[in-house]
């Protein structure tokens, strides 16, 4: 059941396209906090959109709109 209530979720999202501009600032923030360049473009493109975002990766703890939950062992 769950599956079909994730799925149901997913097709009601926004999906935005990386575009050259947040391609470049992801850059910029990877080069600037040596963060890997796919957290870097998740981050930055979290950013441009005024999203808060959650993750579980230590790579971006503490970041401005960034809700960090340690993962449970």
């Amino acid at each position: 059941m769950w599956l079909y209530q994730t799925i149901a979720y997913m097709q009601s999202c926004h999906l935005v396209d990386l575009d050259v501009e947040s391609a470049i600032q992801a850059a910029e923030f990877s080069a600037n906090y040596k963060v890997p360049m796919a957290d870097s473009i998740i981050y930055t493109i979290a950013r441009n959109h005024q999203a808060t975002l959650w993750t579980q990766d230590k790579d971006l703890q503490g970041f401005d709109a960034v809700e960090y939950q340690s993962k449970k062992s």
